[in-house]
This record gives structure tokens, sequence and C-alpha cells, in this order.
């Protein structure tokens, strides 16, 4: 299940909590991090905190970048 969802920066892409409900509490047990592009795929692997989730955005931010400024 996917909770809240942080952007990073203005660049398009989003840092989603992912985890399961507690069913004793109805709040979401977040267990990794997933990492949102902006054409809404997320990147294959989760991550085991926000702050790691946030650095590979950007670090696949920059990789865009420079790969469209060399084409």
């Amino acid at each position: 299940m996917i909770g809240n969802a942080y952007a990073i920066a203005q660049t398009g892409y989003s840092v989603l909590e992912s985890g399961e409900l507690d069913r004793a509490t109805f709040q979401l047990v977040v267990t990794s991090w997933l990492v949102a592009l902006p054409n809404g795929e997320t990147l294959p692997e989760p991550f085991a905190s926000r702050d790691a989730a946030e650095k590979a955005a950007f670090a696949h931010f920059c990789a865009e970048k420079r790969h469209l400024m060399k084409n």
C-alpha cells in the first residue's frame, strides 16, 4: 500500500511511502520508500529510508539531464 508522497524539489520525481496497513490501528506501517519518475513509473528497487530514496531520485534526475544534454 502507498502512503504519503514527497516531491523532490521541482524535478517531477517523488518519493512514496510503501508498507502494510496495521489492522488494529488502521495506520500505515512504512516498510520501504519508492522513487516515482515524472511519467508515473517507479524505480524497480525499494529503499530502506526516505533519505536514501531522495538521494536516488536526485541522482536519477541528474543522470537523465546529463543524457539529454549529450543528445
